[in-house]
């Protein structure tokens, strides 16, 4: 029976074939075309070993603390990136080869991996670097909003200006509690007693 690392490095295959089929096709167009097939074999090796990450480039983030070369990967993915990104942008068939020979490294190394799901430990480091970048941004905008709060606190308290809005806030929540909102709602019951009224005088002379 053919052992798991002969099959993992036998599983992408047909998936290479097409790689192949580009490169010899001999144009430009071809090379490109090589190279994004490439980054497609990338995205699926990443999708099969289940590794973490919310989106593909934090995915490849990931992978790239635990490849053997990962420099070959991010400089085969800066030049996919160019092409896709820049249609004037033209590679050799030396350059494809050193792009591919990047990704190819890296999708052996992922085949390779002898779990098929990320561990525990390696999934909560993942998600504690994710949060750690956005704690800065989160504890600065609860400064900005606890000193805006007492800010606000200390006017209403402290000056005349803070004491005079205040009066004129409380004083307006007490006319509208008290006053504006049941008389609307008196105004809108006698509006519907006046037209359950007329309703009935007109039923009534029918008859």
């Amino acid at each position: 029976m053919e052992d798991n690392k002969t099959k993992e490095s036998h599983k992408y295959d047909k998936y290479w074939d097409l790689v192949e089929n580009a490169l010899n096709d001999g144009t430009k167009n071809g090379y490109k075309i090589a190279v994004i097939e490439t980054e497609k074999i990338l995205r699926i090796a990443l999708r099969e070993k289940n590794i973490p990450g919310e989106a593909y480039d934090h995915k490849v983030e990931f992978i790239q603390k635990i490849l053997a070369n990962p420099d070959k990967l991010r400089y085969s993915r800066a030049m996919y990136k160019k092409i896709t990104e820049d249609l004037g942008f033209d590679i050799s068939l030396e350059d494809t080869k050193e792009i591919i020979a990047g990704y190819y490294k890296a999708i052996s190394d992922v085949s390779e991996m002898n779990y098929h799901t990320v561990s525990a430990k390696d999934k909560l480091m993942l998600l504690g670097e994710k949060y750690s970048k956005e704690l800065p941004t989160t504890i600065r905008n609860i400064i900005i909003w606890l000193f805006i709060f007492f800010l606000a606190i200390f006017i209403s308290s402290e000056t005349e200006m803070g004491k005079g809005i205040s009066t004129v806030l409380t004083d307006t929540s007490r006319l509208i509690f008290y006053k504006l909102i049941p008389a609307i709602i008196a105004i809108v019951v006698l509006f519907f007693i006046a037209l359950i009224a007329i309703a009935i005088i007109k039923k009534r002379k029918k008859y």
